[in-house]
């Protein structure tokens, strides 16, 4: 399971977090309840979830199964990362999932409204580039990318295929590639919908594209991943969270620590649980001041 998918379970997935006491004795001839059915009469409300694109089939997903084993309603909302991390700060939500750290604006925001944001990395977003196997196309340098992607490019010997502007997959390419994020070549064929991609790269015999990983794994029948780099790498599960391939960045999960006193927020944040690494409070990190006789 790669890391991505995997996010779609640990960020939502149901967990007893009773922190009652003992069983309660059931009556005579009768089991007791359970502890996760004693938990789900205890939930009620609403826990609202902001998310751009890239996250949002995971968390609707989970937060629809969710729902149909417990009384509480999950309302998710799909903005851009910047909204979605407003609507924290703003208190209107108790989780953001991004792909994209708390800026210094959103930080002063947050603070200015008394909210406490708590971030967990949870998986990444990899951009993998892929190609029609005719091409022969087994590697890349980043350097000979951005000579075929950058604005003005006279390469014309493929057929361009991309994720659609203002989505993550062409944000992060287009950073790191042209270097300038929504820098990039004329003469390409963006995709809104990315699951719509496999179709013309399946039919083409010179494409050349862009895409979310999860979007294409399985990839398509004669069409090729394109090692990056000087390793040839590709973006599998070894590679991605090691930082081997280049065109990656975490994804993250925030929330506003005060959401986690309430009992329906616990049972899907996964810092309550454990299933992540701790997390800490965003905060701006500040040098130590020396002081004294150098």
């Amino acid at each position: 399971m790669s890391r991505l998918r995997m996010l779609a379970v640990v960020l939502l997935a149901l967990a007893g977090c009773d922190s009652g006491g003992d069983e309660p004795p059931g009556a005579e001839g009768t089991a007791p309840p359970s502890r996760e059915a004693r938990l789900s009469e205890r939930l009620s409300g609403t826990v609202r979830i902001a998310t751009p694109s890239v996250t949002q089939p995971f968390v609707s997903a989970s937060a629809a199964n969710f729902g149909d084993e417990t009384p509480v309603e999950v309302e998710v909302s799909e903005v851009d990362s910047h909204a979605a991390l407003a609507r924290l700060c703003a208190g209107e939500v108790a989780m953001a999932a991004v792909d994209r750290p708390l800026g210094g604006e959103l930080r002063r925001a947050c603070r200015r409204n008394r909210v406490e944001p708590l971030r967990l990395e949870l998986g990444w977003l990899a951009v993998a580039v892929v190609a029609s196997s005719e091409l022969g196309l087994e590697c890349m340098s980043l350097g000979e990318l951005q000579r075929v992607w950058r604005p003005g490019s006279m390469v014309e010997r493929y057929e361009f295929y991309g994720a659609a502007p203002g989505t993550a997959p062409f944000d992060l390419f287009t950073r790191r590639v042209t270097g300038r994020a929504g820098a990039i070549r004329r003469g390409w064929t963006p995709f809104e919908d990315a699951a719509k991609i496999r179709q013309p790269l399946a039919g083409s015999r010179r494409a050349l594209a862009f895409v979310n990983r999860e979007v294409l794994h399985p990839l398509p029948e004669d069409v090729e991943a394109v090692g990056l780099g000087p390793r040839s790498a590709v973006p599998t599960v070894a590679a991605i969270p090691a930082r081997r391939y280049p065109l990656t960045r975490p994804l993250y999960l925030y929330l506003a620590r005060s959401a986690l006193d309430e009992l329906r927020v616990r049972s899907l944040a996964p810092v309550h649980r454990g299933e992540l690494p701790s997390a800490h409070l965003d905060r701006p990190h500040h040098r130590s001041r020396r002081t004294g006789r150098r």
